[in-house]
């Protein structure tokens, strides 16, 4: 297996965390073309002013990430896992991010939950030579990690989810389930039924 270990130096002061759930709180929002689905929202409340935080973020169905951190937390590297498309925001612009995709296999598509996570592990192996220190999952679309402080200790870098997608990416309910539908149509008369 190759090992990229990509910026780990001083890897044992980092902390690497796998982050998610099946699904966030409900959104309106479409992100996925393919799926139709309306994407979830996590918010991730990280404090760590002691040791650079890497994530690995992971949910089943559509999702969009905001961090929130404390100051003085220095976010290293986010994978992004996920079996539909996920979007982070409120990045600082010093932060690494990696599709965890790009491995074309299957541990390359990972979410977190309390049954599912030994795809994690290979994915950290593979980036970062080593398990995840804590997998946590996700209570009503929120993630805490580190000690839980007031919501005012907290800051994020508010980015619209519009700022991610072209005109083409922006589907409507009607348009994403006509485009399933037309989809299986043709499906389903080219193998005659």
């Amino acid at each position: 297996m190759l090992v990229f270990a990509i910026g780990m130096e001083g890897a044992p002061k980092k902390k690497i965390y796998a982050v998610g759930a099946y699904r966030g709180a409900p959104t309106h929002l479409y992100i996925d073309i393919k799926s139709g689905m309306k994407a979830t929202k996590f918010n991730l409340f990280i404090n760590s002013p002691n040791h650079p935080v890497v994530l690995l973020v992971g949910a089943y169905e559509p999702a969009i990430w905001t961090l929130h951190i404390t100051p003085g937390t220095v976010i290293d590297t986010v994978v992004i896992g996920g079996f539909y498309r996920q979007v982070i925001t409120g990045l600082p612009k010093k932060t690494k991010m990696i599709d965890s995709k790009v491995l074309k296999i299957s541990h390359g598509r990972f979410y977190v939950d309390k049954k599912r996570y030994r795809g994690v592990d290979q994915v950290s192996f593979h980036f970062f030579g080593r398990r995840v220190d804590q997998l946590v999952t996700a209570i009503d679309g929120k993630i805490y990690i580190g000690k839980k402080l007031p919501i005012y200790h907290y800051h994020s870098l508010r980015q619209h989810p519009d700022l991610f997608f072209s005109i083409t990416e922006k589907v409507s309910k009607e348009k994403a389930v006509s485009s399933y539908r037309s989809f299986f149509e043709k499906f389903f008369s080219w193998v005659g039924w």
